[in-house]
């Protein structure tokens, strides 16, 4: 089929093209006015990944803002986001949230956990979340058969989310810090535990400056070691003179020696013994500053993790809450008409062909030559 023929086709068939054609945008007109009007509101938000809170020491990596700002999608699109924005808005807006996504008997029993479980994955559904690019804002839309209420539900979610992610930087802080003060009450009774004990030790063994009693004591063991030197000296110079093993002097000098290595000997003794006793208080003195500096670091950790607990600021701020839009989103009339007019074009030549191939008419010389074998001469 060439294009003359093709021409002749819907000039001669142009009642039927031209009635198809205007039926198509009939009903596609009718459709569009009888289909559920939808309307879609957005609410959005600046989310700052860089400063996330006072005891933060740094802030999100710019390599990792993009992955930060995509969980954030997540967490908006979360159900747990989902419920406290449906705790979020007003009873009767439940109750036309029930009238559109909830069947009869559910409608009756908005408060039951397993319906609004059920209605939040419907929001959900309902709910789309732009990811920036290059960006820090970010678009909650939402979509219904109100406008008024994909508003309120827009910026229930907004609220929903800036509350769920407080509730995320918060309770690991809360979780530690309650942590930290279970075990304070241990902690504490083993440092008064290893206390107790340095004392009845201290008590016990009469100890109240022990390093200056191991000096007096070590500075007599040095005096007694030096006398013990002179009075060997003085023996030996005795029994140079051969005196006699039986002579008053020679027995002084050897009496007076081995007094001396007596006396020497009780001291290193002496010595030892405080030796020992500073070697087990000075354990006892670690156990007991070891039991105070872990305490010490639990109630630092405990102090910080209860501040941090009780912070109610976050990085996100609402930039635009959601307006009111009165023009519907759904049925789209633009994209409808177009869509109709193509449909309507291709049905109306469609049926003209098909009509055409059903009554075969002459529209062209060819149409003649090919049907009797002999070429036309002229046309009038």
């Amino acid at each position: 089929m060439n294009l003359k023929l093709f021409m002749q086709i819907l000039l001669a068939r142009k009642p039927l093209v031209i009635f198809v054609f205007v039926a198509t945008i009939a009903a596609t007109v009718l459709v569009t006015l009888n289909a559920p009007k939808r309307y879609t509101t957005s609410t959005t938000l600046v989310i700052d990944s860089r400063d996330i809170g006072p005891f933060e020491q740094a802030g999100v990596n710019r390599q990792l803002a993009s992955g930060y700002l995509m969980t954030q999608v997540d967490i908006i699109r979360s159900r747990n986001v989902a419920l406290k924005a449906l705790e979020a808005l007003e009873r009767e807006d439940l109750e036309l949230l029930g009238a559109e996504y909830l069947d009869g008997s559910a409608r009756e029993a908005l408060d039951d956990p397993a319906v609004r479980d059920g209605m939040a994955g419907k929001l959900i559904e309902n709910l789309s979340v732009t990811p920036p690019r290059e960006s820090r804002v970010l678009s909650i839309r939402f979509t219904s058969s109100d406008p008024n209420l994909s508003a309120k539900v827009a910026d229930a979610f907004a609220q929903a989310y800036i509350d769920a992610s407080l509730e995320l930087a918060v309770e690991p802080a809360r979780r530690n810090a309650a942590w930290f003060d279970s075990q304070l009450g241990d902690l504490r009774a083993r440092l008064e535990e290893k206390q107790k004990l340095l004392s009845a030790y201290q008590e016990d063994k009469g100890i109240v400056a022990i390093d200056e009693r191991l000096d007096t004591e070590t500075q007599r063991f040095e005096d007694l070691s030096s006398g013990l030197i002179e009075a060997q000296a003085r023996t030996r110079d005795v029994r140079s003179r051969q005196l006699g093993i039986e002579h008053p002097e020679y027995k002084r000098a050897l009496e007076n020696e081995r007094s001396i290595e007596q006396s020497l000997e009780l001291q290193k003794r002496r010595v030892f013994q405080i030796k020992q006793q500073r070697d087990e208080l000075d354990l006892l003195v670690r156990d007991v500053e070891n039991a105070r500096q872990t305490y010490d670091l639990a109630l630092q950790e405990f102090y910080q993790n209860s501040m941090e607990s009780q912070f109610n600021q976050t990085n996100i701020a609402v930039l635009n809450k959601a307006a009111v839009v009165y023009w519907p989103t759904s049925p789209n009339w633009r994209v409808n008409i177009a869509l109709g007019t193509l449909l309507g074009l291709v049905f109306g030549v469609g049926l003209a062909l098909a009509a055409e191939a059903l009554g075969r008419r002459v529209r062209i010389e060819e149409d003649l030559s090919d049907a009797i074998g002999v070429p036309v001469l002229t046309s009038l």
